[in-house]
């Protein structure tokens, strides 16, 4: 018996679900590049095409550094997720 294993579409179904929240969801880099948005994030921030590769403090916050209060940050730091 050959042992097939499943495609994973948890990834899918986690990128639909955050496409269609009513609430804002950046997902950046470890070097706060945004690399996604969804719909609500986009509405405030402006569209895909101008918002990614840019750094999330310039486009959310117009700083040239990280923001003191960002919880990306924080999480990087403890190496836990941070809220």
């Amino acid at each position: 018996m050959m042992d097939k294993k499943l495609p994973d579409h948890s990834t899918d179904w986690a990128r639909i679900a955050g496409e269609r929240a009513p609430l804002l969801l950046v997902v950046t880099d470890p070097c706060y590049r945004i690399l996604w948005m969804n719909q609500e994030a986009q509405r405030v921030f402006g569209p895909l095409e101008k918002t990614v590769g840019r750094y999330c403090y310039e486009v959310m916050e117009g700083r040239k550094s990280v923001c003191p209060h960002c919880v990306v940050a924080k999480g990087h730091q403890s190496g836990q997720v941070a809220r």
